[in-house]
């Protein structure tokens, strides 16, 4: 729920600061991911070490020939979780085509999970200042449990000498999506909200 603070005055123009939950933005430990050794996250600890003993798999950096794969994945992200009617599938699947489209433009990195050939995850980052890494994009496919915890788990490694912390970015107010990033134990959740003059 959107909540009121209370109005303040600047100069002549009067603002209503508003808080807004959905856009709360989700920080966390980079160190915690390493092993998930923090004792909270001892069930992505146990489903990460499983998904490692159950398959042959690798991650490694993404390169832009291997765009049709990662666009395949998405797609059938977009079929796993069509049923849930959230509008958020859809820009969610347009936002990743399009960085897929200007990558080698863009000051991103990203990361593909795959089991011999497959890709079964991917996941996008972009430094956010010196000491912050924000994720803006992990997919992967359901069936493969664990796989979201260990494309965290490998960008951690990938990135814990040079970013203590890294952002999954907000909820959006989608039910789904608060409670698995809450599962994750963040560490700080940044307050964001609007200004209406």
């Amino acid at each position: 729920p959107i909540m009121k603070e209370n109005i303040r005055t600047r100069s002549t123009f009067p603002y209503i600061y508003v808080k807004d939950r959905n856009e709360y933005e989700y920080f966390y430990s980079t160190l915690d991911f390493l092993d998930f050794s923090n004792k909270n996250l001892k069930r992505k600890k146990e489903l990460s070490h499983k998904f490692e003993s159950s398959y042959e798999f690798s991650f490694k950096e993404y390169n832009p020939k291997q765009k049709k794969k990662v666009l395949e994945l998405v797609e059938a992200w977009e079929e796993e979780n069509f049923i849930s009617k959230e509008k958020i599938i859809i820009y969610e699947k347009k936002g990743i085509v399009d960085v897929l489209n200007n990558y080698e433009q863009l000051n991103c990195l990203g990361f593909v999970l795959k089991i011999k050939s497959a890709v079964i995850g991917f996941i996008l980052v972009e430094p956010l200042t010196d000491e912050i890494l924000l994720v803006h994009y992990e997919k992967a496919l359901r069936k493969y449990k664990g796989a979201y915890d260990v494309l965290k788990k490998y960008m951690a490694r990938v990135f814990a000498a040079k970013y203590a912390v890294f952002s999954l970015e907000e909820d959006m107010g989608v039910i789904g999506l608060r409670k698995a990033k809450k599962l994750y134990h963040p560490i700080k959740l940044i307050e964001k909200g609007s200004l209406i003059y």
